[in-house]
């Protein structure tokens, strides 16, 4: 009824074998597909757009001029008290 795979020289040892060939090419088709899920969706997340940085305050405007050489170092520190103060 079955012929010669289940009953013949090594009858459940071959079926046997199959199973546990297919098992762990799901296992290791399992790992595969979660290492892809989890990294595509960091990539998906860091390409989500961020939101837009606020307006720049006085007191980074003045320290990217004095950084560009607009202003003197002594402008710049009579500037930085005024808008500490």
């Amino acid at each position: 009824m079955w012929g010669g795979w289940m009953h013949g020289p090594g009858g459940w040892t071959a079926g046997m074998g199959l199973m546990m060939f297919l098992f762990w090419i799901l296992i290791v088709a399992g790992i595969v597909f979660l290492v892809w899920f989890f990294t595509d969706l960091g990539r998906r997340r860091a390409q989500a757009p961020q939101a837009p940085p606020g307006p720049e305050t006085a007191l980074e405007v003045l320290r990217k001029r004095y950084a560009r050489g607009e202003v003197s170092r002594e402008q710049y520190q009579e500037m930085k008290r005024d808008l500490e103060g």
